[in-house]
């Protein structure tokens, strides 16, 4: 049951933030989004990547990392930062994105209201973005993206900030 979407939006309004909703066709990736919205919007994009940390064999925790999109994870990073072997780390799963984070794939969202999921900056971001910029990322579809003042984002969903992208 997708739901994010709605809850989000009736969030961003409560919270009388500024952003605006672009429809565009089903996209699965970062790049596939950028393609779309060209022309359409002039904010940096931000990909959500889901990963799940297994703490064993039929537990797990779900993060969302956030980074440009011109950036790449370093898992191997992110391992050290976890304190966790990197076999443990793996991409979220389809019935992941949509039974826990209520997304689907192509339209994770940095925005998520279940507090045991960690929300996961890349320090690229504080660094090579102006705060006051305009941003855009998932809000739940994959046909759907959001755009929304950085600043306003960070203030709203207070992420941790690591260095996890590729030099």
């Amino acid at each position: 049951m997708l739901f994010l979407t709605d809850k989000a939006i009736k969030f961003l309004d409560d919270k009388g933030v500024k952003y605006f909703i672009h429809s565009h066709k089903s996209v699965r990736t970062a790049n596939e989004a950028e393609s779309e919205l060209n022309g359409i919007v002039s904010g940096i994009q931000l990909k959500t990547i889901a990963v799940q940390q297994r703490i064993d064999s039929d537990k797990y925790i779900l993060l969302l990392l956030v980074l440009r999109s011109v950036d790449r994870l370093d898992f191997k990073k992110l391992s050290r930062f976890l304190i966790v072997p990197r076999s443990r780390i793996k991409n979220a799963t389809v019935e992941q994105l949509e039974n826990d984070l209520g997304v689907e794939p192509g339209g994770v969202s940095p925005i998520c209201f279940d507090k045991n999921i960690q929300i996961i900056f890349d320090e690229n971001i504080r660094s090579n973005i102006n705060s006051s910029e305009m941003i855009t990322c998932g809000i739940g579809l994959s046909t759907k993206t959001l755009e929304i003042g950085l600043c306003d984002l960070i203030d709203l969903i207070n992420p941790m900030f690591v260095n996890l992208s590729i030099l």
